[in-house]
């Protein structure tokens, strides 16, 4: 548990860095993904903090253009996929992990884990894992057409919402190339929930 001023200090230090970076819309949307995160953290009783501190820093790279998302990766020597490539934003997950480590001193594994997966999931995801993702997609609101069944899946268990999710993305078409994790997780979804 992390102690309460090392805690209101890094908080801080988290929101500083979205405004300087002149990150308000991104601001906004984290701390509402932390408290949904906070929330779902009671309800499957899971460590309050690690939930709330996930969802705080899951888009902290988001003020990286796809350009420099791509260089950052290939600076890192990462294996980058062809959506990838093609979609550099979809390494801001990777890459929030990263700074999180980098820049906040964050080396929980649960936190990193969930913040690296939090857009795709994976394949065998962990319970924070499953948690930031759909806190992450809840917080797009009651008018997303996924938003009132996730919900009611979130009722059965946290793996029926990510399928549920998933789901109604890719049958809507929201998602046009899904990444390879997702349709991994997809189907890892399908046969624990069969």
């Amino acid at each position: 548990m992390i102690e309460l001023n090392k805690k209101l200090e890094l908080i801080d230090s988290i929101e500083v860095f979205y405004l300087i970076n002149n990150s308000i819309a991104t601001y906004n949307h984290v701390f509402k993904v932390a408290e949904i995160s906070k929330n779902l953290s009671k309800k499957y009783n899971l460590d309050s903090e690690k939930c709330y501190l996930s969802g705080l820093i899951h888009d902290i790279s988001t003020h990286l253009s796809p350009i420099e998302m791509l260089f950052y990766a290939e600076k890192h020597n990462w294996l980058i996929n062809d959506i990838e490539r093609e979609y550099p934003n979809l390494l801001h997950q990777k890459i929030s992990s990263n700074m999180a480590t980098e820049l906040f001193d964050i080396y929980d594994k649960d936190i990193l884990n969930a913040i690296n997966c939090h857009t795709t999931l994976k394949s065998n995801p962990d319970i924070y894992d499953m948690v930031l993702f759909i806190a992450d997609k809840l917080s797009w609101g009651e008018e997303t057409i996924f938003f009132k069944e996730v919900n009611l899946d979130l009722e059965i268990s946290l793996e029926c919402a990510c399928l549920t999710y998933i789901n109604l993305s890719l049958d809507n078409k929201l998602i046009l190339k899904p990444h390879p994790d997702l349709l991994e997780a997809k189907e890892y979804l399908e046969c624990i929930i069969r």
